[in-house]
């Protein structure tokens, strides 16, 4: 019995270990862009910028173009 608590043991640290490792190569990754690249982008029409904030916040003012997504959701 405690030859198996041992073997599943080690089989749980490797398999934390591996997930460890090997998980980081499929996090998407994010760049940084200037107010500059930002606007070349958005006249483009290659992206769409998302607004997370309270809805009287958005109509105060936002990016024309912008999808809000409130915070409670």
């Amino acid at each position: 019995m405690k030859r198996v608590l041992i073997v599943g043991l080690i089989f749980i640290v490797l398999g934390g270990v591996l997930m460890f490792f090997f998980g980081k190569g499929q996090q998407t990754k994010y760049e940084n862009v200037t107010a500059t690249q930002a606007e070349k982008l958005l006249a483009g029409g290659h992206i769409v910028v998302i607004d997370v904030r309270e809805p009287f916040e958005f109509a105060e003012g936002h990016i024309p173009g912008a999808m809000l997504i409130p915070l409670g959701v």
